[in-house]
């Protein structure tokens, strides 16, 4: 019962955060919530026997583990779309594997993309990112980077419009 309590609170105190992380790594809304929900059943099975001395680190840790088995699972099912680092690592140990559908537009997508937020500003790069990749609302942003919500908004609207008008990429 106190390993209960303890699971509980490592999840109320990091679960947001988690879901943030998670976000950033999962394309799809329903399948950061199963992998959420996965997370904390295995938090819940940790023996009272472990030490755990950063709860936070542990649980990020199980949770790269989960997102790892759901990525191979919808890589082998071919429904994974994502091109992060580690994606494209598991793809590289499992090329079999390797839905071949839209993979070079993907990775055209891609290098355009990030040919275009090197040329933004790092200001509205960093805003950019952290709203779009991490998943941060404009008040974290604006917390975290110590500027204005109105900052955040005006320099978010501003990579958007410079993003498309760049048509030579």
């Amino acid at each position: 019962m106190q390993l209960d309590r303890w699971a509980i609170g490592v999840f109320q105190r990091y679960g947001l955060e988690l879901r943030h992380f998670l976000l950033r790594r999962v394309k799809r809304a329903p399948d950061v919530d199963d992998v959420v929900q996965e997370v904390f059943l295995r938090l819940l099975r940790v023996g009272d026997d472990v030490l755990i001395r950063n709860p936070q680190a542990y649980l990020y840790g199980i949770a790269l583990h989960v997102l790892r088995e759901f990525k191979m699972r919808d890589l082998r099912a071919g429904t994974w779309t994502t091109l992060e680092p580690q994606a494209i690592a598991d793809m590289a140990e499992h090329p079999e594997q390797l839905p071949t559908e839209g993979l070079a537009e993907a990775l055209d997508i891609r290098q355009r993309l990030q040919k275009a937020l090197a040329r933004l500003p790092v200001a509205y790069r960093t805003v950019f990112l952290l709203h779009k990749r991490d998943g941060f609302s404009y008040e974290e942003i604006a917390q975290r980077l110590k500027i204005s919500t109105h900052t955040v908004d005006k320099y978010l609207l501003q990579a958007k419009v410079r993003i498309r008008s760049m048509e030579d990429l």
